[in-house]
């Protein structure tokens, strides 16, 4: 579905299996549209029109190719071998296309698979990437000689699996989750360098030299993304439970969702002064709910105003 971004007013709307004759995944369509030159290419779920491009101002479908069913995975804007083009994970095949006519530039064969995975591309310098396959990590080298394109498997990797977190690759390292370990690999060869029980969690993304990592219970840590070892920057119980979808970051904040809450957490340098009344009040099992525990514990009217304007001042959209 395609809405309008200044009134929210439905523009056009596709459905993959009575439109384009899609076969419907039996876990349900779990691909996100990727918009890339001119076009909008998803991936429909297996069958003759698996892998489409449309036209993101209309739908109407500008190419399509067969595939089989894609598990979790995402098409991918990348330059590789100094082109640009959209990095596709369908089940049965990984390939390389140009988004505006659907020229396939190359594909490679993956084998069994054994499992729904993330399947979202994740590139390591201008020639390789890597990528969740069978439940290990895989790395790819694609190379051209003129006209002429190659791609190669360099590794599997049992260090990094088992999630759908799709990992991040900073300075020659990998970092992502086996289970619900955070590890971090060497990109040149998929084995471990660390891993850490701690944040535990199902998603991580890089800002900039850090990982703002959705941790277990709620909480997001910042992780310094260096091979020697974890190292936590900050943490913060953001929402009560944590989620599947990995975070999000824009404008010095980081967005985090489950599947009852949203939470935008600010990132700011140095130390932050807590108010002694909140470091000393119980824990509720909420960070809010500590807040509010905290300005009951208050001694007099004043220094709960002043516990409330602090909290306003560090949250200058909240709709209280």
């Amino acid at each position: 579905t395609a809405l309008g971004l200044a009134d929210g007013a439905p523009r056009w709307s596709v459905d993959y299996v009575a439109d384009l004759g899609a076969k419907a995944p039996e876990y349900g369509f779990g691909s996100t549209p990727r918009v890339a030159d001119g076009r909008l290419v998803v991936q429909a779920g297996g069958g003759e029109r698996s892998i489409l491009g449309l036209d993101p101002a209309t739908g109407e479908v500008a190419w399509s190719h067969p595939g089989s069913p894609p598990g979790y995975a995402s098409p991918v804007a990348l330059e590789l071998a100094g082109a640009r083009q959209v990095v596709v994970l369908d089940g049965a095949r990984i390939l390389g296309l140009v988004a505006r006519t659907g020229e396939i530039l190359w594909e490679h064969a993956l084998g069994e698979r054994g499992g729904a995975d993330s399947g979202v591309a994740t590139p390591i310098d201008g020639e390789r990437f890597c990528a969740y396959v069978g439940g290990q990590l895989a790395a790819f080298r694609v190379g051209r000689s003129g006209d002429a394109w190659t791609v190669e498997e360099l590794y599997r990797s049992r260090e990094l699996g088992r999630s759908y977190a799709t990992p991040v690759a900073l300075g020659g390292h990998v970092y992502g989750f086996n289970s619900d370990f955070l590890t971090c690999v060497d990109a040149a060869t998929g084995k471990r360098v660390w891993k850490s029980r701690p944040p535990g969690g199902r998603g991580l993304i890089a800002v900039d030299d850090h990982l703002a990592v959705f941790g277990a219970e709620g909480v997001l840590a910042l992780v310094r993304a260096t091979p020697d070892g974890y190292e936590e920057a900050a943490s913060v119980e953001a929402l009560e439970f944590t989620g599947y979808t990995w975070p999000s970051f824009a404008g010095g904040r980081v967005y985090l969702r489950n599947s009852a809450e949203l939470a935008c957490v600010e990132l700011t340098a140095g130390d932050t002064a807590v108010p002694a009344a909140i470091a000393a009040a119980p824990a509720p099992a909420h960070a809010f709910g500590r807040f509010v525990r905290s300005v009951e514990a208050a001694p007099d009217p004043a220094a709960r105003r002043a516990l409330v304007d602090e909290f306003l001042a560090r949250h200058e959209p909240t709709p209280i």
